[in-house]
């Protein structure tokens, strides 16, 4: 029986299931194939978040969902299942279904203050018939994984079990500690070797291989269009493997070795009682410690401004019903969500407001979003930061400014640019109304970022569901253009076959709409009924794949109540940072075109080199390119024409090669800057024009 889960890990009994009749996705048995038209049923989810390598916690604001196609919805946090934590690292949620909506697929996803991860491997598509308890491991690593201790090559799918795997022929019980390091200021994690110590390996408490613990690995190929974000830098975890004679009671410490020196943890012996089964034990902190609080050290005022043409030229956005707030503080830039109902203008389309005394951090950002707010809803603005011009992808789904070194003065949040990519473009506003009219969408979408990143840029497009197809230069000729997502009716298997005809999208000059024959851009019509959603979300993929960005990152257009709508789009423009090769060159999305390096000047891209930022003139945001031999901090110092320095900053590039940093020049003056880039005893001056 499970019992104590929240000390060992182990979830609850469900009540009102039944053990015998347990359906396992994950460990057990294969999903059978979705025929559609089964009998229904209530879905029991009961999720380990043990192997996520992020600080996932009910007390942080961590959210995990099932989202989904078929009973699942339309892949959205709104419309999934949302799990509610029941101790330790398990999450549980139910989902009622009806005979004649049975089927599905789905993923699992985890949200923290770090980003948002979607599980790789993915719930092939089911009938369920019956009420169910469908338990599932989920992790941030990739479909194939090193072990972190063999080395050895793990393949994952929704059947992986990592106890399992850690166990492999032997049988020994395998017991999955976890140990979080982020209230011990002093850690030295460069070089801390960490391990578990207690009676269930030894009576006495040796410092034994097995019991070493090892820092936990970076997410890899998750979600949105950063791609991936760090892992928890505080973790380190080990399934470590028990003799099965060791069951009961058993006491252990975390404890690590740096220097020659052993600390372990000064509280009382951990507990844990041992049934013989294999186990994950909930999280723990090093010595219960938390770590502190964010403490604002500094007050800003911060005056927003905001255009909203684009939102209500999209229909996403109605000046006479709709208030648009402004809440700042995410992403632990603050210790509170403030909040501030934004001005409309007397004319135009530029909302404003000040918000003053924001408890904020100097030497940080102020990370925000915009809502949409009327009486009946109160929804957040379709976004996601591109390029996050702090220098982190903490938040990617927030609006960021960075503070000052001073503790007071006034900030500037001003986003009104008039394009797909900025990090301080114009908002853009879901709208779940009936479109009222039949109508039809005819989307165009231009494919030259992806063929010149193969071509120019000798890149890649892998399949970030882990399909085998891989776009080069060599094929990408050969693969027709697909589109998916609810804009097409749903979501859809990502392979060619799955999509079908009605999904492939024309570049014949013929068909679906399409106009020139050949030129890539590729368009499909798409038929719409008046009981149809104004806002229709969808994403494109090369031969069927889902290759253009990452999961959950997607395009959105709105219908207008007219007989035809018409969207031009870039492939990519939703993820332009996966459009750039590195000593090649990258797809300028403002401009349309590829920007490449200049090989005579520039052999070898891993040397140091600042290329011209783009666009130029700009306003107020442009991103600055630049190539290092590596690893490093990079200085940049802003003049202008009187050679005084306006702004200073720098940029910590992780990796030899192609970078680029995105500038504000929100608080300048109309006119000519020069750019000085610094690295070592490299230097090197553009000139960019600021233009209002």
């Amino acid at each position: 029986m499970w019992t104590d889960f929240g000390t060992t890990g182990d979830p609850p009994v469900v009540a009102g299931t039944n053990p015998a009749a347990i359906y396992y996705l994950g460990p057990q048995i294969e999903l059978p194939e979705y025929t559609g038209g089964q009998a229904g049923g209530t879905l029991t989810f009961i999720v380990n978040t043990a192997f996520v390598q992020d600080t996932v916690a009910a007390d942080n604001g961590s959210t995990v969902s099932i989202r989904g196609g078929g009973i699942f919805g339309d892949w959205s946090y709104d419309n999934g299942v949302k799990l509610t934590n029941i101790g330790g690292d398990y999450w549980m949620g139910t989902l009622t279904t009806d005979q004649g909506n049975s089927g599905g697929w789905a993923k699992v996803v985890t949200s923290t203050n770090s980003g948002t991860g979607w599980d790789r491997a993915e719930f092939t598509p089911f009938d369920i018939s019956g009420d169910q308890t469908i338990e599932v491991f989920t992790s941030g690593l990739k479909v194939k994984y090193p072990d972190p201790v063999t080395g050895d090559t793990i393949t994952r799918s929704i059947a992986w079990n990592p106890l399992e795997v850690a166990k492999g022929e032997t049988n020994n019980m395998a017991v999955h500690f976890r140990v979080n390091f982020e209230g011990l200021q002093t850690f030295p994690r460069e070089t801390a070797e960490v391990y578990v110590r207690g009676s269930m390996l030894d009576d006495s408490w040796s410092v034994l291989p097995e019991g070493r613990l090892y820092p936990e690995v970076r997410h890899d190929d998750l979600c949105c269009g950063a791609g991936m974000y760090e892992a928890d830098k505080h973790f380190y975890s080990r399934t470590v493997l028990v003799d099965p004679s060791k069951t009961g009671n058993r006491e252990y410490k975390f404890t690590f070795n740096s220097g020659g020196t052993t600390t372990w943890e000064e509280i009382s012996n951990r507990k844990v009682t041992l049934s013989g089964n294999d186990t994950t034990l909930a999280w723990v902190w090093w010595e219960n410690k938390r770590p502190e609080p964010v403490k604002p050290t500094a007050k800003y005022d911060i005056n927003f401004e905001v255009d909203l043409f684009n939102a209500i030229n999209t229909n996403g956005f109605d000046p006479a019903t709709d208030n648009v707030v402004v809440r700042a503080g995410y992403a632990g830039s603050s210790n509170e969500v403030a909040e501030l109902t934004l001005d409309a203008p007397l004319f135009g389309t530029v909302y404003t407001g000040l918000l003053d005394s924001f408890p904020g951090i100097n030497n940080k950002y102020v990370a925000y979003q915009y809502y949409k707010v009327n009486a009946n809803i109160d929804q957040e603005e379709f976004y996601f930061d591109n390029f996050d011009e702090t220098g982190t992808t903490t938040g990617p789904k927030f609006r960021k400014i960075p503070t000052p070194a001073e503790l007071t003065g006034t900030l500037t949040a001003s986003d009104l640019l008039d394009d797909a990519v900025s990090t301080h473009r114009m908002p853009f506003f879901k709208n779940s109304n009936p479109v009222g009219v039949a109508t039809s969408l005819v989307i165009e979408a231009n494919l030259n970022p992806a063929v010149s990143f193969v071509t120019l840029g000798a890149g890649s497009l892998n399949d970030i569901q882990g399909g085998s197809l891989v776009i080069t230069a060599a094929n990408i000729a050969e693969h027709p253009l697909y589109i998916n997502g609810p804009a097409t009716g749903s979501w859809g298997g990502w392979n060619s076959i799955a999509l079908g005809e009605a999904r492939k999208m024309s570049d014949d000059g013929a068909t679906k709409g399409d106009k020139v024959a050949g030129d890539n851009i590729w368009t499909i019509t798409l038929p719409y009924e008046a009981t149809a959603i104004i806002s229709q979300e969808y994403k494109f993929g090369i031969g069927g794949a889902d290759n253009e960005a990452g999961f959950g990152n997607n395009h959105m257009a709105n219908l207008f109540a007219k007989d035809v709508n018409t969207v031009n789009v870039q492939f990519g423009d939703i993820q332009p940072s996966r459009y750039e090769a590195p000593g090649k060159g990258y797809w300028d999305f403002a401009a349309k075109e590829w920007v490449g390096v200049d090989d005579g000047n520039l052999a070898d891209a891993k040397e140091f080199r600042l290329l011209q930022n783009y666009p130029n003139p700009f306003n107020p945001s442009t991103m600055i390119p630049f190539t290092v031999s590596k690893a490093g901090v990079v200085n940049f110092t802003v003049y202008n024409v009187l050679g005084q320095v306006v702004s200073s900053f720098n940029y910590d590039a992780k990796s030899a090669g192609l970078h680029s940093v995105n500038f504000q020049a929100n608080n300048l003056a109309t006119g000519s800057y020069l750019v000085k880039m610094t690295a070592g005893n490299f230097t090197e001056t553009i000139k960019m024009v600021f233009a209002k």
